[in-house]
């Protein structure tokens, strides 16, 4: 009877916190930041002569990579917010007081970043049918979005959670989100000198970022099955289960300051 009632508990936060996404005026910000960062994208893939040149794989693949990587800085937005800005407002010590454990915390505070990754998500479809062939392209396109930037997404979500829990400043929390984002993009933007040394290929072999990236080239680009792909989806799930396990070790550090 216990675990059910907590069950009820962890499943009316997660809700709660996955509302605050569309319900607040912090969330609808950072859907309107997704937004308007897509469709500056959208623009400069338009423009460009290469892209036009190269046909509307490299379009779709381009914008598949944008869509996850805007998704993922918003998403880990909306977890810092559902732990550091929680806590700023005071209401994360009153979460404390409750029975629930800290992983039950965790598990349903993975609302916010969960929420944010789906609106992340709905707001590409459009530029990604934009982009994409109606009659080949758009299904492909949305089916690798979803098995392998989805979970990308969320992962960072739920690292942003353990960044907001492990940090008592919004600036600071946020600039490492920025900074964190940007060094997982680093063997992506790397030369090309750079990117064929060994080190790089080791660190873009175990990149979450570049993995997914490379699933989207392979699918959008040169047309393979995404079933083909799926071994990209390792360092995806390693990333994902070693961020969680830094969030609900973060919620527990966390629990002990505010004791």
């Amino acid at each position: 009877m216990k675990r059910l009632v907590h069950f009820h508990s962890v499943r009316a936060l997660f809700c709660k916190e996955a509302a605050g996404v569309l319900s607040t005026v912090r969330g609808r910000l950072r859907v309107l930041f997704v937004a308007v960062a897509l469709s500056a994208i959208a623009l400069v893939i338009v423009a460009s002569t290469t892209l036009k040149l190269a046909g509307n794989g490299w379009a779709v693949a381009a914008m598949l990579t944008a869509a996850t990587f805007v998704g993922a800085l918003a998403a880990m937005l909306s977890g810092i917010d559902a732990t550091e800005g929680e806590r700023k407002r005071g209401n994360l010590v009153l979460l404390f007081l409750t029975p629930l454990s800290r992983e039950e915390i965790a598990a349903g505070k993975l609302g916010a970043p969960a929420a944010g990754a789906l609106a992340s998500l709905v707001v590409a479809v459009p530029y990604l049918w934009a982009m994409a062939d109606l009659q080949q392209g758009l299904g492909a396109a949305i089916s690798v979005l979803l098995l392998f930037g989805a979970p990308l997404i969320l992962a960072f979500g739920v690292l942003g959670l353990g960044i907001g829990a492990r940090l008592a400043s919004s600036r600071a929390a946020v600039c490492l989100a920025v900074i964190t984002i940007v060094l997982f993009a680093v063997p992506l933007a790397a030369s090309t000198d750079l990117h064929n040394t060994s080190a790089m290929r080791a660190v873009a072999r175990f990149d979450p970022l570049s993995n997914a990236v490379n699933a989207f080239y392979a699918v959008a680009l040169h047309g393979e099955s995404i079933v083909s792909q799926v071994p990209f989806l390792i360092p995806i799930a390693v990333f994902f289960v070693l961020s969680l396990i830094f969030a609900i070790s973060s919620m527990r550090i966390l629990s002990l300051e505010e004791a």
